[in-house]
């Protein structure tokens, strides 16, 4: 099951490579991040990276991205996390927190289009998977962002580990 589960996706990614040259992957270092990134790094001919972080330039954080730099050769861009501007609206890192402030609450969408923006690359590859959790089948069915694409959608755990 696993060998017919890697060539279907193998085989759309490169029907989705014929129409697009470029791919930004979602880089989290995650095994599933690392997936999506080896994957795109030998269908597509220019791969550049994204990680959404709470805390920029965090040592262990970037000990994972510089191995997938030196790995692959690759850009790795950061922006700080949609919903990092939740937390600071909510108070979750401070006392006083700035509710009554009219404080800019992105949405993963608005993430996304400001890097597609900075880079001139319209297509994101994510790593996330059904078998993730209930919210994430739920996402999968109310978040239709067309610039998305998860070659993972239909993997378990075990298929990426292999």
């Amino acid at each position: 099951m696993e060998y017919v589960l890697f060539s279907e996706t193998i085989k759309e990614l490169q029907k989705i490579a014929a129409r697009h040259e470029s791919i930004l992957v979602a880089f989290s270092g995650g095994k599933d991040s690392w997936c999506c990134l080896d994957l795109c790094y030998k269908i597509f001919k220019r791969v550049k990276a994204f990680f959404l972080y709470f805390i920029p330039e965090l040592e262990c954080i970037e000990v994972e991205l510089d191995k997938a730099r030196q790995r692959y050769g690759v850009e790795i861009l950061q922006y700080p996390h949609w919903l990092f501007f939740r937390c600071i609206k909510e108070g979750v890192y401070c006392d006083w927190y700035w509710k009554n402030i009219n404080i800019w609450e992105p949405k993963i969408n608005d993430i996304h289009m400001a890097i597609i923006a900075d880079t001139g690359i319209d297509l994101i590859c994510q790593g996330a998977k059904e078998s993730d959790s209930m919210w994430r089948r739920r996402y999968f069915t109310i978040n239709r962002f067309d610039r998305v694409i998860y070659p993972l959608k239909k993997w378990q755990k075990i298929d990426v580990i292999s």
